[in-house]
């Protein structure tokens, strides 16, 4: 995911949520992201379809 990515994550749930070193499943238990599945999974899903097109984009204009 990239920064606009987790900044939309951050807003939905209401409070700041960005990956770090150390980053761990402990830390989304702590922040109770459970309660933001929905949220979470959508937004998830949207990174990997715009990172799919982005690869794609590229590789097209690679081979051009």
């Amino acid at each position: 995911m990239k920064e606009r990515h987790w900044n939309i994550l951050s807003e939905k749930v209401g409070f700041e949520v960005k990956p770090h070193e150390g980053f761990t499943y402990q830390n989304c238990m702590d922040m109770n992201l459970v309660e933001h599945t929905e949220a979470i999974v959508d937004i998830g899903e949207k990174a990997g379809k715009e990172y799919n097109i982005e690869t794609s984009m590229a590789k097209m204009k690679e081979d051009w």
